[in-house]
């Protein structure tokens, strides 16, 4: 499975961006993964705005297909960083439906959107990880700097992508 990287400084939104690639690409099988610095118009699962400030982990990744999957493709990867971060001491676990806690605070969020396309469904997964900055929101959030100053936008981008590839 190809995966291609696109980087921005800003985006309104991550989701909005991949979903846009994938669709005007055409083509099946490929991931387009969208990273931005920080986003203007971020939002979660029930559209909620989410703050994306500079110094977190902001992206999504779309990808073409026939058929929609019949998997739960965010309990499976919110499982599947949980246990990495996990393997680098930051305490957490997965939380049903699409957030990765720790300690009882907000360390992670994901989201799945799919969408019919001519000819297929675009399937659009975003990641948004508080890596050094945990922003205010409805519930106690916090970073993986305040459990491991070692974890870098690199790290949790090998993560994520190797958990988004195995998905797909």
């Amino acid at each position: 499975m190809e995966l291609i990287r696109h980087h921005y400084e800003s985006v309104d939104s991550t989701q909005r961006q991949a979903f846009s690639l994938a669709e005007s690409d055409g083509q099946e099988g490929k991931i387009h993964a969208v990273y931005a610095s920080l986003q203007t118009a971020g939002y979660g699962r029930r559209g909620d705005i989410w703050f994306s400030p500079e110094g977190n982990f902001y992206a999504s990744y779309a990808i073409k297909v026939k058929l929609p999957p019949e998997k739960a493709i965010i309990p499976i990867l919110g499982e599947y960083i949980s246990s990495a971060l996990r393997d680098r001491s930051i305490p957490c676990q997965f939380s049903s439906p699409n957030d990765i806690m720790a300690e009882g605070q907000k360390i992670a969020g994901l989201i799945a959107e799919i969408d019919e396309v001519d000819s297929g469904f675009v399937i659009v997964i975003g990641v948004g990880i508080n890596i050094s900055i945990a922003p205010f929101a409805d519930q106690p959030t916090s970073c993986l700097h305040d459990f491991n100053s070692e974890m870098s936008l690199e790290n949790i981008t090998s993560i994520v992508e190797s958990g988004v590839q195995n998905i797909f």
